[in-house]
């Protein structure tokens, strides 16, 4: 991070000011802070800044979510820590587990380098702003706050078009390998945190953006008002959710399967994936594919889920069994009807301007902050 990031940031405590110091040595980098910690000037807490990232957790719990290198950093800095997960709450344990199982997605089980964003398949460009349905030239000298960023495919593609400013929130340890896809001379925050209990300040944002994401938050409402909350007054909020619209397949039949995988180890788990995805590799090239050569284009869209299959049947084998091993081991997995988003849009004061059933089973809605 950078010296001037800390304006953007409180205490997720008292929404105090927070005042850095850096680590002996750490001056020599100029404005890039690697490792540091803020403290709040109103009551004390003390969040650590490591290897460029700020991670804001709870002292209490703060333990229950570092990784063995993070807490070896936290010790480095004097950083108090409680490593006891019985502090966590129901909402924090489950978004402990939620923590837990990508750390091991995307740290161990899969991975991917800026060189295969070039390569056809789940991490194009065409493919991101087709579930985020936004005007990417307008992205240009904007801040932009990334919600659930993962290991970094939203904030590659953000990069591109030189935003001002953009911030990404991620909850897992997956969020250090971001700084190995984005040019050193972005003004990039990377902020580790629960969504729902994060340090940005209020209305920071031009755009505020969330992709396959707010449906694995333990309370997605209040994770929807932190999304809306950041933007200024006519900023404009960009979301992918699971509907529950259409989605039949997963909400009968891979959510009560889910009850019985993950009582086995997450290894386990994503070796169960092969089976779903060997089955529905089959089902989209020896099926869906073929009556797409032969039938009329209208009867093909009355079979169930045939724009979905036809959108996997661009994807490789990889990533359709990464999709099986994401759906079966999500903790926390909502399905949003049409009427709840909007719903929640207008009680947020968000004036929708587009909300589209894409590749029927997700919905996309970019919405703009009322003034």
């Amino acid at each position: 991070m950078r010296i001037a990031h800390v304006d953007l940031l409180c205490c997720t405590a008292c929404k105090g000011a927070l005042s850095l110091s850096r680590e002996p040595g750490d001056h020599d980098l100029d404005d890039d802070v690697e490792f540091g910690v803020l403290t709040c000037s109103d009551c004390d807490a003390r969040y650590p800044i490591i290897d460029g990232v700020a991670v804001f957790f709870r002292r209490d719990v703060l333990g229950g979510f570092l990784n063995e290198y993070e807490k070896d950093v936290c010790r480095r800095l004097d950083v108090d820590f409680d490593a006891d997960p019985r502090r966590l709450t129901e909402a924090e344990r489950k978004q402990y587990l939620v923590a837990r199982n990508w750390s091991y997605q995307w740290n161990r089980a899969y991975s991917y380098t800026r060189e295969d964003f070039e390569k056809e398949g789940w991490l194009r460009e065409e493919l991101f702003f087709k579930f985020i349905p936004i005007d990417p030239s307008d992205l240009k000298e904007k801040n932009i706050v990334i919600w659930c960023g993962g290991k970094g495919k939203e904030a590659y593609h953000v990069a591109r078009y030189d935003p001002k400013l953009f911030v990404v929130i991620e909850i897992g340890d997956e969020i250090y390998g971001i700084r190995k896809l984005i040019d050193e001379s972005m003004n990039m925050l990377l902020v580790r945190c629960d969504m729902m209990l994060n340090p940005l300040r209020d209305g920071l944002a031009d755009y505020s953006i969330c992709d396959h994401a707010l449906q694995h938050v333990a309370d997605y409402r209040l994770g929807f008002e932190e999304i809306v909350r950041v933007l200024k007054p006519g900023g404009i909020m960009a979301i992918n959710v699971y509907s529950h619209e259409n989605n039949f397949l997963v909400t009968r039949i891979v959510e009560p399967l889910k009850r019985v995988v993950q009582r086995f180890p997450i290894g386990v788990q994503n070796r169960i994936a092969v089976v779903p995805a060997v089955l529905l590799y089959c089902l989209i090239h020896w099926l869906y594919m073929p009556a797409g050569k032969v039938l009329p284009e209208k009867l093909c869209k009355r079979l169930p889920l045939y724009e979905h299959m036809a959108f996997w049947s661009d994807i490789s084998y990889s990533w359709i069994k990464l999709a099986c091993f994401d759906l079966l081991q999500a903790v926390i997995s909502h399905h949003f009807r049409r009427e709840e988003l909007e719903a929640m849009a207008t009680e947020s004061r968000m004036r929708t301007s587009k909300l589209v059933h894409t590749h029927g089973t997700t919905w996309s809605m970019i919405a703009r902050k009322r003034s």
